[in-house]
């Protein structure tokens, strides 16, 4: 019986058990540690995630608000520069509802010119630097017709508007002066843009309007030449609902370039172009 095993006493079945127990808690609390760091791990991963994908939000949201910012801009520029390199707005709107600001004539350059009579003009000095270039390129595109263009009324101050309106008003009556002449702070030919020319044919000056209103061909030739110089037909024909005016193709304003040649292509108004209509 020397070599027989021998059972285990109850209290070695204890201390096993007591063993087991302690390693089978260990190996659970383990296994919960590993959880709650992964949890937070993953929680941590997530929060990562959101953050990044906040910032993506952020950022395209301010690209998306320069972009609009940006879009605006080129809507603006669309439209021609408003404001030129010397801080006069070319595209400044003066009519029957839109005063002229008193202080313009302070904010802008004048310059004298003397034209093909002997008269001295007052001009806008950018505005009379792209008339003369465009009267050298229409000397030869009228040439066929034995015609050229001069300056005939162009700056007039507030003060002698209203000696205008005074004079017409005692001469022709109020209702011509309402839907002929323009009231003083309301004259285009005050912002110094405004530049009303005259054909002279086979030397002769046409002064009247029925006179020159009958140069169609004269004045094809000249609308189609002056956007690329900066001007527009203010008063086109059949718009004196829209600019208070009888078509005038004599009365040429000076808005400056690129926006001349927009306004002339889309064949609006200054004002349905700036949105005033």
């Amino acid at each position: 019986m020397g070599d027989a095993l021998k059972r285990p006493s109850n209290l070695a079945w204890m201390v096993v058990l007591v063993a087991f127990i302690a390693l089978s808690v260990a190996n659970v609390l383990l296994l919960s540690s590993c959880s709650s760091e992964s949890d937070e791990q993953t929680e941590q991963s997530q929060q990562s995630t959101q953050q990044q994908q906040t910032s993506e939000v952020q950022q395209t949201e301010q690209a998306s608000e320069a972009t609009v910012t940006q879009t605006e801009q080129d809507a603006t520029a669309s439209n021609g520069s408003a404001t030129s390199n010397n801080g006069i707005d070319y595209l400044v709107l003066v009519n029957k509802t839109h005063e002229l600001d008193p202080n313009w004539v302070n904010e802008i350059e004048l310059v004298e010119a003397t034209n093909q009579r002997g008269n001295t003009v007052v001009v806008e000095s950018e505005a009379l630097a792209a008339f003369e270039q465009m009267q050298e390129e229409l000397a030869s595109e009228l040439a066929p017709l034995n015609a050229t263009i001069d300056l005939n009324s162009c700056y007039r101050s507030r003060e002698k508007q209203q000696e205008i309106v005074d004079t017409f008003t005692v001469d022709y009556g109020e209702d011509y002066v309402e839907q002929y002449v323009a009231q003083a702070g309301h004259s285009e030919h005050e912002t110094g843009l405004a530049l009303d020319v005259i054909p002279i044919v086979d030397g002769v000056e046409l002064l009247t309007n029925d006179e020159m209103l009958a140069q169609t061909e004269l004045w094809d030739i000249v609308h189609n030449t002056m956007p690329k110089y900066g001007f527009i037909l203010r008063y086109l024909p059949d718009q004196e609902a829209i600019t208070g005016y009888q078509y005038e193709p004599w009365h040429l304003r000076y808005v400056g370039t690129p926006a001349a040649q927009k306004i002339a292509d889309s064949g609006l108004t200054l004002e349905e172009y700036l949105g005033e209509a």
